[in-house]
């Protein structure tokens, strides 16, 4: 997994993160082995979570 950072001007809002293809071996009633691609290599988004500071009121 790769992060990738995304600023907003100065601030930074989050990461871009890709997730490699996942494969698993199988094996037949025969013996042959077989990869099967379980999950597609894919992008997403991660956001940060604006942290309170010390006398921010929580809601």
């Amino acid at each position: 997994m790769t992060g990738i950072p995304v600023y907003e001007g100065d601030t930074l809002t989050g990461h871009r993160v890709s997730l490699p293809p996942a494969y698993i071996p199988v094996y037949d009633a025969r013996g042959y082995k077989s990869l099967l691609m379980i999950l597609p290599a894919r992008m997403g988004f991660v956001p940060i979570d604006r942290q309170l500071g010390m006398f921010d009121d929580e809601d």
